[in-house]
């Protein structure tokens, strides 16, 4: 998938109207190994705690299952949105950051879903499942009738960085009965120490994350800070309706 800005939408819908809601799995894409090697043919989209992703091999038809620490990462398209506007999906582990900045990585690792690809960040979002629909667009969903749903959490990565680092929830549908904000509050000054104007409209709550429209927004004020030009965000008006947070303001 091409750097770009490409936000998501977020979904809260009820595990009976998936099928509804995305393209069918699996989809056309490729799976990028470890050893260096590319497969091609029809991928079932991971959840994020799934082992083992199944590829059915282009002219075959039969399944392959490809154990998940064995890929680097996977890229997915719609057929009507071809490959140029593929969803890009990785299974990693990440880092957390306590109070005072302090990392500690995961012991597990999890599949994520790219939202932004940009020289000097990346974004990624987890929640309980991805979908991936005909104009090229992808969403990560969480059931609303399901108790013990994953939440939706946003993760950055810089260049330089091995693993993505948790930054943000999501207030759709979250399980987690705070604001949504508190934790970008609390772990944002930390992972922007680079940029002390960011961090001052963080502490002052000048700008907030709880929704992947306002992740964006902070990934273009770190840009700015850091003298790069800003790329032209490709939302539309249907997206943006499914981002309009449901809980917690």
């Amino acid at each position: 998938m091409k750097n770009g800005f490409k936000l998501l939408s977020l979904l809260t819908v009820s595990a009976l109207l998936l099928t509804s809601c995305g393209a069918p799995n699996p989809l056309r894409g490729k799976v990028y190994m470890k050893d260096g090697s590319v497969r091609m043919g029809m991928i079932g989209v991971p959840s994020p705690t799934t082992k083992t992703v199944g590829l059915v091999p282009a002219g075959q038809d039969k399944t392959v299952k490809l154990a998940s620490q064995d890929v680097s990462y996977i890229e997915v398209w719609h057929e009507k949105a071809g490959e140029d506007k593929a969803s890009k999906l990785m299974f990693t582990s990440w880092i957390e950051l306590d109070k005072k900045g302090n990392k500690k990585m995961s012991k597990k690792k999890i599949w994520m879903i790219n939202m932004v690809g940009l020289p000097y960040i990346a974004a990624f979002a987890t929640g309980e499942g991805y979908l991936v629909h005909s104009d090229g667009s992808a969403s990560t969903y969480t059931s609303t009738n399901s108790i013990g749903a994953p939440d939706i959490w946003y993760y950055l990565q810089r260049p330089n960085e091995e693993v993505p680092t948790k930054i943000a929830l999501s207030n759709i549908a979250s399980s987690i009965f705070l604001p949504a904000n508190r934790f970008f509050k609390r772990w944002g000054p930390h992972y922007f120490s680079d940029c002390p104007e960011l961090v001052e409209k963080i502490k002052n709550k000048d700008v907030k994350v709880r929704t992947n429209k306002e992740l964006a927004a902070v990934i273009l004020l770190y840009g700015d800070c850091k003298g790069q030009a800003r790329p032209k965000p490709k939302t539309d008006s249907k997206s943006q309706e499914k981002e309009q947070p449901t809980k917690k303001k």
